[in-house]
């Protein structure tokens, strides 16, 4: 079952269609390294309690990103 996270981003808010969530935790984003400086939806990313690695979504990057292709298809169509 999918559930819909509400998000701000600036005045926008924005729903993201999510698998699950997890939870809600205070946690410590490390920059990604210049290696992935062009993967551009994520800002960071963060090692969990089990070790495993979870990358940060940058929230204003997708807003931006469904803005500029909602135009697009509006102007296309």
């Amino acid at each position: 079952m999918s559930v819909v996270d509400v998000v701000s981003s600036g005045e926008l808010r924005v729903g993201l269609v999510v698998d699950q969530v997890i939870g809600d935790h205070q946690t410590v984003i490390k920059s990604l390294s210049r290696l992935h400086a062009d993967v551009a939806n994520f800002s960071g990313a963060t090692i969990l309690g089990d070790g495993t690695v979870a990358l940060i979504l940058d929230v204003a990057h997708l807003v931006e990103f469904g803005q500029v292709r909602e135009e697009s298809q509006r102007a296309a169509g």
